[in-house]
């Protein structure tokens, strides 16, 4: 998300008498979460968590609070200073409606240390772009030697 992409969806989630309470980043990419400075502008409580590897990796690639140059050209304009504030998520993960939801490793996908976020009352699921490229043919997972192949996964 831009910067004000993450303002809109601020502003709408407002306008519906909504708050934001929290986003969970998946993973490093600055497009997964440059625009949760905005998000937070509007709504002061918010937290943003992510698993300590992915903070680690959050500012290896924002020295400073500014994207590094790819998240700069590919998004020329739209990310402006964007300062890690995310927290690593609580022992025994997040709790929504009073039940866990606890982060999982999914390996290396598009990038090293991306995760998602398992429901085990519900036997759910939420993830970022692990789900899709799980779906995506000729999609290899695990990256540099390992995980799992599309024919492998039907087995």
């Amino acid at each position: 998300m831009t910067t004000e992409q993450g303002a809109a969806v601020a502003e709408g989630a407002a306008g519906f008498g909504r708050t934001i309470t929290g986003v969970y980043v998946t993973h490093a990419h600055g497009d997964h979460w440059c625009a949760t400075a905005p998000v937070r502008e509007r709504f002061p409580d918010l937290k943003v968590w992510a698993t300590a590897e992915t903070i680690a990796e959050m500012e290896r690639t924002t020295p400073g609070g500014r994207p590094n140059p790819f998240w700069g050209a590919a998004f020329p304009g739209l990310i402006g200073d964007t300062p890690v504030i995310a927290e690593a998520v609580p022992e025994g993960g997040l709790q929504v409606d009073g039940q866990p939801l606890v982060p999982r490793a999914a390996g290396h996908t598009d990038t090293d240390h991306t995760t998602f976020l398992h429901m085990p009352s519900l036997d759910l699921v939420v993830g970022g772009e692990f789900p899709v490229e799980l779906r995506s043919p000729g999609v290899r997972r695990g990256g540099r030697g390992g995980g799992a192949t599309r024919s492998s996964r039907r087995s």
